[in-house]
């Protein structure tokens, strides 16, 4: 994040700078011994929020001299928040809006209680508006330092912080900390003591419905922070001449058509009748659709832009930008809103996706990917500290809890809870959450959606770390099953081939993608078995020709940057569910330009063969192709599940077609090339 040093002012007469004033029209709020007490409409009570695992390590204490103090030295994994919270004050949307917060963050004793990945310092000063946040975090110094700043404030309440993203300053002393909203609530600015410390910050989606200022600690974090005033009032009071942001009615369009986007570009200080230049562009800032003029009014422009079918996929940016980027002898920057191409497979379709927390969290990579890639409906049947397969629980006194089906007469429900002294009741409902009962959930409750939403199109898994290493199975065994009654989906292998075929025989079109876990953190300590667990993921990918998306390796989350992208060493924030998703849907994206660039189907990423199904009725024609430039195919060879030879072909073409057998039951596609390639395909004949 860009750091600009500095007053952020308006002039007066001899030029002198101040902070410009504004009304505080929705709050005005003093702290200290009145700081729950109603005041007047814009100084009504606070409320605090202390949850019930750090009651007990909490303090709310006011102030005669007219501040209140909250320390919170106690964390927690649930129920660890504690914060003071102003009223609901019902904001709408449209409006840019001004939060301070005078503060004075105090240390928390790391003698008493040290930082570490668990539980560290950091208060929070934050608000909530239109289900949009902004916030802000204070520390003391964890060995770096400018001369005489005892902390710093930074974006983000994670361990590390890196040394660009901190601006540093006396704690000692009270600040004003103040953020400007801007008018659509995308983004926001930071000022410390009216100083621009971080522009343009991303807001961060909250669903919760009231509009509340806030301070203190949330998470795994500690605090002793003075809260003296608050305020809030309609308008950017700090602004100086600049373009805001911009939204667009649309963030995406289908490749081969032409659509209109209108862009709405939010300004701050610029008069009316000045005129902005809305342009389509590229990564490398190239110009794809030719600048539209937008004229200014009350700090807003609108331009219909024209995007033509001509416009490949692709990612772009619609830029706002002012005539020779300045506005009356001012400097202007530009700013950008981020416009996709998409590809015609995934418009409008429908996307199923299942996994655990990290796939049900509200935010999650499956929201993400459904966003990317337009696709009409999403049906998400994550559930958290789900694993792949079936188990059961044994007790002391004999009795043995399995899963049930969810067909079940008397299929008792499906829980994530955990913990000691379950009843054989509750581990009943423990056991049911997997996989193999989620897909049966889906097939039982698909016929309650809208007629045009019941048939999948894309299905994605994404399960595998909760899974235990040792119930992991064998993905060779898994595969020569002839018959799924013969899987043991009592180990993650059986289950993946159960899930996998089940949804194969029900829905013959669909296709379907498996993801592998994440990397965690080195404190959790789960790679090492995720590494084991993946190479029998990615040996029945292939075996059964479903195309994988390597999360662990290639998402861009690691342990080396857990600290940021996964606060509790295993649960993307709102950061890591951004970055997943883009990659996973990239890679479908890339699995279906394949497809259309020749490919039958998407089977295979990244390989050089691809063949039209692996699901098929009996005596239903069957197509090979090489995908290699210059290559061709050179032999064809079917085989039963137990070796026996079925039908072989010599072949010097790019392509061959032959009709398959008309017995149903599961045999293996051997193919090989004419530059000595190998690849080897699962065929399910119905």
């Amino acid at each position: 994040m860009k750091k600009w040093n500095f007053i952020v002012a308006l002039l007066l007469a001899g030029g002198n700078l101040v902070a410009q004033a504004g009304t505080w029209d929705i709050m005005d709020k003093s702290m200290g011994n009145n700081w729950n007490q109603d005041e007047g409409s814009t100084a009504q009570a606070w409320t605090s929020y202390v949850g019930a695992s750090v009651k007990g390590t909490t303090t709310i204490t006011p102030s005669a001299e007219g501040w209140v103090n909250i320390t919170k030295v106690g964390v927690g994994t649930t129920s660890h928040s504690a914060l003071i919270n102003s009223w609901d004050m019902k904001l709408g949307s449209g409006n840019p809006y001004t939060v301070e917060i005078e503060a004075r963050v105090n240390a928390v004793d790391k003698v008493l209680y040290p930082d570490n990945n668990s539980g560290y310092e950091s208060a929070l000063l934050s608000a909530r508006i239109n289900n949009k946040q902004v916030n802000i975090s204070v520390r003391h110094n964890d060995g770096a330092t400018d001369v005489g700043k005892s902390g710093y404030a930074c974006l983000t309440e994670t361990f590390t912080v890196d040394e660009s993203e901190r601006h540093y300053l006396d704690l000692s002393q009270f600040h004003t900390y103040s953020f400007v909203l801007s008018a659509d609530h995308s983004v926001y600015d930071v000022y410390i003591d009216y100083e621009l410390v971080f522009e343009g910050v991303p807001t961060i989606e909250d669903t919760s419905s009231s509009d509340i200022v806030r301070a203190g600690a949330n998470k795994n974090t500690r605090c002793n922070i003075d809260v003296r005033h608050a305020r809030v009032g309609t308008g950017d009071f700090y602004s100086t001449t600049k373009i805001v942001s911009v939204s667009l009615n649309k963030t995406s369009q289908m490749e081969a058509e032409t659509t209109t986007v209108r862009a709405t570009v939010y300004t701050a200080q610029v008069s009316d009748n000045e005129k902005l230049l809305v342009s389509l562009i590229d990564e490398n800032d190239n110009t794809i659709v030719p600048a539209v003029e937008a004229v200014v009014t009350q700090n807003k422009a609108v331009a219909e832009l024209i995007v033509p079918s001509t416009v490949k996929c692709g990612t772009y940016w619609i830029k706002a930008a002012a005539p020779g980027d300045k506005i009356g002898g001012v400097n202007v920057a530009p700013k950008t809103a981020e416009y996709r191409v998409l590809n015609t497979a995934f418009y409008g379709k429908n996307l199923v996706t299942f996994g655990n927390s990290i796939t049900a969290a509200s935010g999650s990579w499956a929201y993400r990917v459904r966003d990317l890639l337009a696709f009409g409906h999403l049906y998400n049947g994550a559930v958290s500290a789900s694993i792949w397969y079936e188990r059961e629980q044994r007790f002391e006194d004999g009795t043995v809890v399995r899963t049930q089906d969810y067909t079940d007469p008397d299929f008792a429900g499906i829980t994530s809870q955990h913990y000691d002294g379950m009843t054989p009741e509750e581990w009943q409902k423990r056991v049911n959450n997997c996989a193999v009962v989620h897909v049966q959930k889906y097939l039982a409750e698909r016929k309650n959606l809208p007629a045009e939403n019941q048939t999948p199109d894309y299905v994605v898994f994404s399960y595998g770390t909760n899974d235990p290493v040792d119930f992991r199975g064998d993905a060779k065994e898994t595969l020569a099953a002839e018959d799924l009654s013969e899987v043991d989906t009592y180990t993650t292998a059986g289950a993946v081939r159960w899930c996998i075929d089940t949804m194969r025989m029900v829905f013959p079109q669909v296709k379907i993608f498996l993801c592998f876990p994440l990397q965690t953190s080195e404190s959790r300590g789960w790679n090492a078995n995720n590494l084991i667990k993946i190479e029998v993921l990615k040996e029945l990918c292939e075996g059964l020709s479903v195309p994988y998306i390597d999360c662990f390796h290639e998402s861009g989350i690691t342990t080396e940057n857990a600290a940021d992208y996964l606060p509790d060493g295993l649960h993307p924030n709102a950061a890591g569910q951004i970055m997943q998703g883009e990659y996973i849907a990239r890679k479908m994206e890339e699995a279906m330009d394949a497809v259309q660039a020749g490919m039958a189907s998407p089977e295979v990423l990244k390989e050089s063969v691809a063949v039209s199904a692996t699901l098929l009725e009996g005596g239903r024609p069957l197509s090979v192709q090489a995908l290699k430039d210059n290559v061709s195919l050179s032999e064809v060879t079917l085989y039963g599940i137990s070796g026996n030879e079925v039908y072989r072909a010599t072949i010097s073409d790019a392509e061959y077609t032959f009709q398959s057998p008309i017995m149903a039951g599961a045999y293996i596609l051997a193919v090989s090339l004419d530059d000595c390639t190998e690849k080897e395909f699962k065929i399910i004949v119905k």
